[in-house]
């Protein structure tokens, strides 16, 4: 009788385990959806702002804030996803993701309060997007041994990182931010491929989150 209380119990338990991580993981696969709107929103703020200007200005530093932070609960998931597969390199992309993610979201909401001039937020966020650049490069090449991802998604989360570690690296090294009008950093040649790798990622990233949280919410990491 004790034996079969104690399996119970077991049993119970397990399935306790089972419920919250699936729980987590539905979580976590909202958070990238909704982070991938917020970086469309951004996007679409970001043009109405050039076309018309305030307040869609402000709009965009918000939803930039917003998606940036809405990283984190996924961030989390796939650490714990792949925490037995490479638990340094695993602990290393989660360090570099949260400082990436609180240099953007601090920026951001620092310019949003008029604390700081936009010159003066560029170079945290451009850096804390390099840092979340690292992340998803290194998040999807742990996943390449992951059975249940699919070769396309990895190495779009590839392309996607690369793009905003160039984006990062290329046009704040070449002093592509000092440059007025701003489109004058087109006659930099060595800033281009930072240009190019930036428009990959902005493009991209909202792709491949979506894409990683509906395979989350659907399960396919239990």
């Amino acid at each position: 009788m004790g034996r079969l209380d104690f399996d119970e119990k077991h049993d119970t338990a397990e399935m306790k385990n089972i419920t919250d991580s699936s729980r987590s993981l539905v979580f976590a696969g909202r958070s990238a959806i909704t982070s991938a709107i917020a970086w469309i929103l951004q996007l679409v703020f970001v043009g109405l702002f050039f076309s018309i200007g305030q307040p869609f200005g402000t709009l965009s530093d918000l939803a930039n804030t917003l998606m940036v932070l809405l990283m984190l609960p996924y961030a989390l998931a796939m650490y714990r996803r792949y925490q037995d597969v490479s638990n340094w390199w695993n602990s290393l992309a989660l360090v570099l993701s949260v400082i990436g993610v609180f240099l953007v979201a601090g920026a951001s909401g620092m310019l949003v309060l008029g604390s700081i001039e936009f010159e003066q937020s560029l170079r945290p966020v451009l850096a804390g997007l390099g840092l979340i650049g690292i992340w998803i490069i290194g998040l999807n090449i742990l996943g390449r041994s992951d059975p249940i991802l699919l070769r396309r998604m990895v190495w779009l989360g590839i392309m996607v990182g690369v793009g905003l570690v160039l984006l990062a690296a290329l046009v704040m090294a070449r002093g592509a931010l000092e440059f007025d009008p701003p489109w004058a950093v087109l006659r930099n040649p060595i800033a281009i491929p930072g240009l190019v790798g930036g428009l990959i990622a902005f493009l991209g990233y909202p792709a491949w989150a979506i894409w990683l949280g509906k395979s989350l919410i659907q399960g396919d990491f239990e």
